[in-house]
C-alpha cells in the first residue's frame, strides 16, 4: 500500500496543528481557539452576526503565518444569499480584502449548490491554507430545486449533497491545513413530542463538524446611561456545541463592535482582569496596565491597547 500512509501516533502528538484565535473570550470558551484543518460549523436564530462572526475568523486566519511555500492564507466566500455588503466588508478591521474572492451569482448565472462544492473542492485541493465560507450551508440552492415549480413539496437533495461533499473534503481539509466554516439555520420543528428547534442542512455536518458554536441570543451593547445611550455594538452570547481542543458545554459572550468586528481588546481587558494580568479592583472602573499605566472606563482603556501594541501583545501572550 505503501508506508507513506503508515504514520506513528507520536508523531501526530509530536505535530500539533496549528491554533487561530478567535478572540480572547471565545478562545477560552473553546480551549484555546480553532486549529488548521478544521470543519466549523455557526448556527444560531436571525440576526446574532454570523456572517460576522466568520468574517472576523476569516481576518484573524489571514493573520496567522502559513506554509511560506504556499504564501499567506487567501479567503474564499460563497455569498449564497446573496446578502454581503459593503459595510459587512468594511465592518472587519482586520479583513484583508484583497485576500479574499468573493463567489456569487451574476445576472444569467445563478450559481447552484452543485458549482458551489465544485469550485470549494477544486479551491481545497489547489490553494492549501485557504479559508472556505460558506454563507449559508441552508440556503444552497440545487439544481434539482430552481428545475421544480415553485411551491412545489418534494424531499430537496441539498443534505445529500453536502453529505458528498463533505466526504470528498474531509481527507483534504486535514492535509491541506484549510478550515471551512458554514453558517447553518434554526428552523421550526414541527413534529410532536421533539425540540420545538432543529437545524437545516441534515444531520451529516454534525458527524463532520470538528467545531460547533451555537448563538443563543444577543443583547445590545450599550455605552452611557439613560437618554444618552447609544448602542455601539451588540453582545453575542454563544454556547460551544463541542470543540476540537476543549470540552463541550462552555458559554461565552462576546463583545461585537460596529465597523470593527469582535473586540478583541475589550475582551482581553475583561479576561486578563480576571486572572490578575491587569489590575481592576472589585466594582472598579479604573484599569492599571503592568508598564504602569492606569485608565478610568473600558473605552480608554481599549484605547490605550490600541495604541500600544506592544502592551496588548505582552498581555495577550500572557493570557495565552
Amino acid at each position: 500500500f505503501g508506508e507513506e500512509i503508515f504514520v506513528s501516533g507520536a508523531n501526530l502528538v509530536a505535530a500539533p496543528k496549528r491554533v487561530i484565535s478567535v478572540s480572547p473570550k471565545i478562545d477560552v470558551m473553546l480551549g484555546g481557539g480553532v486549529p488548521e484543518g478544521s470543519i466549523v460549523v455557526c448556527t444560531g436564530p436571525p440576526k446574532v452576526c454570523k456572517t460576522s462572526m466568520c468574517l472576523h475568523f476569516a481576518g484573524m486566519a489571514q493573520k496567522e503565518i502559513h506554509n511560506s511555500k504556499h504564501g499567506p492564507r487567501h479567503v474564499f466566500f460563497h455569498n449564497i444569499e446573496m446578502r454581503l455588503k459593503e459595510r459587512d466588508l468594511r465592518g472587519i478591521v482586520h479583513l484583508d480584502d484583497k485576500r479574499l474572492t468573493v463567489i456569487e451569482s451574476k445576472p444569467g448565472h445563478i450559481v447552484t449548490a452543485e458549482e458551489h462544492i465544485a469550485i470549494a473542492l477544486d479551491e481545497l485541493h489547489e490553494m492549501p491554507g485557504c479559508i472556505q465560507v460558506f454563507d449559508s450551508f441552508s440556503a444552497l440552492l440545487t439544481q434539482g430545486r430552481m428545475d421544480s415549480d415553485i411551491g412545489k413539496r418534494f424531499r430537496d437533495d441539498t443534505p445529500l449533497l453536502l453529505a458528498d461533499f463533505l466526504r470528498r473534503a474531509a481527507p483534504i481539509i486535514p492535509m491541506n491545513d484549510c478550515i471551512v466554516l458554514g453558517v447553518t439555520h434554526m428552523i421550526a420543528n414541527q413534529g410532536f413530542g421533539h425540540s420545538p428547534w432543529s437545524e437545516a442542512s441534515g444531520r451529516k455536518i454534525q458527524y463532520h463538524c470538528d467545531v460547533k458554536l451555537k448563538a443563543t441570543h444577543q443583547t445590545p451593547w450599550l455605552v452611557g446611561s439613560g437618554d444618552d445611550a447609544s448602542q455601539i455594538g451588540q453582545e453575542v452570547h454563544w454556547k460551544c456545541d463541542w470543540s476540537a481542543i476543549g470540552p463541550p458545554g462552555n458559554k461565552c459572550s462576546s463583545d461585537f463592535r460596529y465597523n470593527y468586528g469582535i473586540d478583541k481588546e475589550v475582551e482581553l481587558l475583561e479576561v486578563a482582569a480576571d486572572i490578575d494580568l491587569i489590575e481592576n479592583g472589585a466594582k472598579s472602573s479604573w484599569y492599571t496596565f503592568p508598564d504602569g499605566a492606569k485608565f478610568q472606563g473600558k473605552e480608554k482603556a481599549r484605547a490605550y491597547l490600541i495604541e500600544h501594541r506592544d502592551v496588548y501583545d505582552d498581555i495577550y501572550t500572557k493570557f495565552r
